[in-house]
């Protein structure tokens, strides 16, 4: 089964502004997930500690959420 018929959340980071390899990264995930899974839904967050002028609508337009934290070392 795995994650056949399940909401599923995809969530990659970068301690850095959103770039071309997050964005890649999130997007690509999905498209593997949904190739090789059937399911209900894939919801892809893309966390990073800025956003982009020019990668941040593109996100929105391939329904990836950016969200923008501080990381703390630690």
């Amino acid at each position: 089964m795995g994650l056949d018929a399940r909401d599923v959340v995809i969530v990659q980071t970068k301690a850095k502004r959103l770039g071309m390899y997050l964005l890649g990264q999130v997007l690509f995930s999905k498209h593997l997930v949904e190739r090789h899974f059937k399911p209900r839904s894939v919801r892809t967050i893309a966390l990073c500690t800025a956003t982009d002028a020019a990668l941040g609508p593109t996100a929105a337009d391939h329904g990836v959420e950016v969200v923008v934290r501080r990381f703390i070392e630690g």
